[in-house]
């Protein structure tokens, strides 16, 4: 293992962290607003120090193959260091947040989370505004680059499901990812666009428009405002959010074939159907809870279900009203819609559909041989093959995903916090939903009042769980070292 090529790839990565500083340092000047000087020096500060590493670096790249522990390390690596280079503009900015707020506000950026230590939004500067949202948008393009590229290269909790001959062989990857990154940065950008503009015709005017889209597309689910899409009363305003959610929690490889043959292909896919009836269940159960109960006539409940729904099942974060004042009922709707996510190949987080789906035929499958143990049964996932690789990564997966949770609410009461605080502030960071439930890290709060190390236990939390767990646990084998 040669470290020189994760500096090189880390130092790549920071430039362009650099890069899109000069966005919102070009939107404090034109609102004449001194914190432009706050990106001047975080963007000089990260641009040198990623030049002298691609320096000391350059030829490393490209010296030889990408090998299998190179490619854990350099995801590893990427996800720890780059959104301290992210953090640098919240921490000398005018209100400057201290290190370890600006550290959380940038980690729950880049993960796409949502959670935020930020108040008072209304009136922040926007240049820190447009910040938060590109740190989630440049965020949810290298999720969906780590989804169809890395994560299933490495074998990790059953993405190797999606893995074509192109990415068995390590020298093959680096050609595969150059090739796709440019179709998935042209889609990512036509989506966003779309949503931009249907949130303008809604009724936001351009600056929301644009922030609101690059955090609805990367289901990221920061707002400029502290009532998030409660803000708006406008109910187009809702439904373009829920719509562009909903797309934002689809594969983008989908998006771009449909494209390409100019066909429907991504109403076809296994995944994406089951994605759209779980939808419709939870939004139907909302809708009719909400109705039944008197909180909302039909019309406003559907989309009031809608947009929460979308909201949570998506791992977005965006909040239409405090649902925890909804009643048990609802919030435990919206516990349980935590765990579920959208589609891989998303930017969306959590279990995602298509575990959930191979966990039912893994289950069916073992229910039937209960009665009948000499049947053979071979599991099929659409046109793919579930192989007993895949079934124990799965499990594995799982496993890892309820250990963590439970690990992280005991560190998170240990800091004090109360049980639902400290379990749904778990779930929250290791799904990458965003808000949690209480009255401190709800809908209606933020993560600002929790004790530092509350926050530094969730900072690795949200990255434990973007990254599917392995792609860091597995950096704390000893064996792995050897």
């Amino acid at each position: 293992m040669q470290f020189e090529r994760q500096g090189y790839v880390i130092g790549v990565l920071m430039m362009v962290t650099a890069i899109f500083m000069l966005a919102p340092m070009i939107a404090d000047i034109m609102a004449g607003n001194e914190d432009w000087q706050s990106f001047a020096r975080a963007g000089g500060i990260v641009a040198v120090l990623a030049g002298l590493l691609i320096l000391v670096t350059r030829g490393q790249w490209a010296e030889r193959n990408l090998s299998l522990r190179e490619a854990f390390v350099i995801t590893a690596l990427s996800w720890l260091v780059v959104p301290v280079a992210g953090s640098l503009p919240f921490y000398f900015m005018a209100d400057r947040l201290h290190f370890i707020d600006a550290w959380f506000e940038a980690v729950s950026g880049m993960t796409t989370t949502g959670s935020t230590v930020l108040g008072g939004l209304d009136q922040l500067p926007p240049g820190i505004l447009l910040w938060r949202s590109l740190l989630q948008w440049i965020g949810g393009v290298g999720i969906i680059l780590m989804a169809m590229v890395i994560l299933p290269f490495l074998r990790v909790g059953g993405m190797q499901i999606f893995r074509t001959e192109s990415s068995d062989r390590s020298e093959k990857v680096l050609a595969r990812e150059a090739a796709i990154i440019p179709q998935i940065a042209i889609a990512f950008i036509v989506l966003t666009v779309l949503c931009m503009v249907g949130y303008a015709l809604a009724g936001m005017n351009m600056f929301d428009a644009v922030n609101h889209a690059l955090t609805t597309i990367s289901t990221g689910g920061f707002s400029t405002h502290d009532n998030s899409l409660g803000h708006y009363d406008q109910p187009a305003v809702h439904w373009v959010a829920a719509a562009g959610m909903f797309c934002g929690s689809l594969p983008i490889i989908l998006f771009i074939k449909s494209w390409q043959r100019n066909s429907l292909d991504i109403l076809r896919d296994v995944q994406v159907r089951g994605f759209i009836k779980i939808c419709a269940v939870a939004i139907a159960a909302v809708t009719a809870y909400l109705a039944l109960t008197g909180q909302f006539g039909w019309s406003d409940a559907l989309r009031v279900a809608a947009v929460n729904v979308m909201s949570i099942i998506s791992t977005t974060g965006y909040a239409l009203g405090d649902f925890t004042t909804w009643g048990p009922g609802a919030n435990g709707i919206f516990l349980i819609l935590m765990f579920f996510g959208g589609c891989t190949g998303s930017t969306a987080g959590s279990i995602k559909t298509y575990r959930l789906q191979a966990m039912a035929l893994i289950t069916k499958r073992y229910i039937d041989q209960l009665f009948s143990p000499r049947r053979i049964m071979n599991l099929r996932y659409g046109n793919r093959t579930i192989d007993e690789e895949i079934i124990l990564s799965i499990l594995a997966f799982l496993t890892a995903f309820a250990g963590s949770i439970i690990v992280v609410t005991l560190a998170l009461t240990l800091f004090g916090l109360d049980v639902l605080t400290a379990f749904s502030g778990a779930v929250t960071a290791i799904t990458n939903v965003g808000p949690g439930l209480g009255n401190i890290i709800g809908p209606a709060g933020n993560f600002a009042p929790l004790p530092d190390g509350a926050k530094i236990v969730m900072i690795f939390a949200m990255i434990l769980g973007r990254l599917e767990f392995f792609a860091l646990l597995v950096l704390l084998s000893p064996r792995f070292w050897r």
